[in-house]
């Protein structure tokens, strides 16, 4: 039976950010009013908006890695945009060792696991730096801001 399960590497599943710039490129989704799961179309995406956002992902800089939530969406560009693409969600993780000072892992002083941001935080459609990136399909890769097409590279 498994020989018809895709299977996924668990390698494949984090992935370097832009290492000057990690938020530049990354989409948040905004659901449309009647959505009640959120997270899933219908609604737009757009480039992050809000600039406390940005600067919390930029100053993680070569730091930052996007770990791959595992689903894709189809998408509008921009609320009254008439471009359409495909995005998958990842979220934004600050490598950081683990300190002697935290004593175990997990707890008050424990670990994250590079996890950053709040719910809600400064922006409610980005929720644990939760974030889209542009994935190409068929050779076209959907927006004009991302920078780094190798990121997506065909795994997700």
């Amino acid at each position: 039976m498994q020989r018809f399960l895709k299977q996924i590497p668990a390698n494949n599943s984090v992935f370097a950010a832009a290492p000057s710039t990690p938020a530049s490129g990354l989409y948040e989704f905004v659901p449309t009013n009647g959505n009640v799961v959120g997270n899933y179309p219908p609604g737009y995406v757009q480039a992050i908006t809000n600039s406390s956002v940005v600067t919390a992902i930029n100053a993680l800089g070569a730091n930052a890695v996007l770990r791959d939530m595992g689903k894709t969406i189809f998408a509008r560009i921009g609320d009254a945009g008439t471009s359409y693409g495909r995005f998958r969600q990842v979220q934004v993780l600050g490598l950081a060792p683990i300190s002697a000072a935290q004593g175990f892992i997990g707890g008050a002083a424990g670990s994250l696991f590079g996890v950053n941001g709040t719910t809600p935080g400064a922006d409610a459609y980005v929720n644990y730096l939760t974030v889209y990136v542009p994935v190409p399909v068929g050779g076209v890769l959907a927006g004009s801001i991302y920078n780094n097409d190798v990121l997506s590279g065909g795994s997700m």
